[in-house]
């Protein structure tokens, strides 16, 4: 039981360690191609998305994730416990794009909701407009990151299971070919 308890631990850290290392290449990124410092991108991504949109992702990232890691750890032979956490990984995979639609739904509904009670003049068109568009923006940012990441879970998570299983008599450890031989 114990033994259990550390593996998913460990497992759970490797989530982790794989999502600060994303974070950094893609903060990396940002800085190259748009010369925009990491602190004022996550500036802009919170206003976009919220927190409540960036915590329940980064959660259901992080359940796909540990399905991966646990899928790519298992043998052929157990192919029951292989369809097991596949199936929470796509489970997974599904509500994160659910959890976009849904805040897609949520932002064109709360900019729609916030129409009725203003009152449109001239005036106040330019206003209104401003944050109507703000709502809508955020309304679809949401399924602008959530979709494509639900595809790709999605796809990863079909693919892990199929991995190649080295030969039974093969005693290397790894399936890479060496780069040079030194035949005599």
């Amino acid at each position: 039981m114990l033994n259990r308890w550390v593996e998913n631990f460990s497992i759970l850290s490797r989530c982790f360690s794989f999502m600060g290392g994303a974070a950094i290449v893609g903060f990396a990124i940002i800085l190259f191609w748009f010369g925009q410092a990491p602190g004022s991108f996550m500036h802009w991504i919170i206003q976009m998305l919220s927190w409540s949109f960036i915590f329940l992702l980064a959660s259901l990232v992080t359940a796909c994730m540990f399905c991966v890691i646990k899928i790519m750890g298992l043998s052929a032979e157990d192919g029951q416990h292989i369809s097991y956490w596949q199936q929470i990984g796509l489970q997974s995979s599904s509500a994160i794009a659910t959890l976009a639609l849904t805040y897609t739904l949520l932002g064109i509904s709360m900019g729609i909701g916030s129409l009725s009670g203003q009152e449109m003049s001239a005036e106040t068109v330019n206003q209104i407009i401003s944050d109507l568009t703000r709502q809508f923006s955020m309304a679809f940012m949401t399924s602008v990151v959530g979709l494509p990441l639900s595809a790709a879970f999605r796809t990863i998570l079909i693919v892990a299971p199929l991995k190649p299983q080295p030969r039974s008599g093969d005693k290397t450890q790894t399936s890479f070919a060496p780069l040079t031989t030194t035949e005599s």
